[in-house]
């Protein structure tokens, strides 16, 4: 995880949570985040890395794709 802290944020703001996938690959994908204020403002980013693992082998493995 990369999470870059632009501006502060108090209690009781609304905040907005942007997510998208940012890079998909055979055993991991990135989601981009960005937290923008109720005026629009970004005030965070962050990339999110996750991995499929076997919890066997503890190697990485394919995602199981659904069609």
């Amino acid at each position: 995880m990369d999470i870059d802290f632009i501006r502060g944020a108090r209690l009781d703001d609304h905040l907005t949570i942007k997510t998208y996938i940012s890079e998909f690959k055979k055993a991991s994908l990135t989601f981009a985040q960005e937290i923008v204020d109720q005026e629009g403002v970004t005030i965070a980013k962050a990339l999110v890395k996750v991995a499929c693992i076997d919890n066997v082998k503890m190697k990485p493995r394919p995602f199981l794709r659904l069609s």
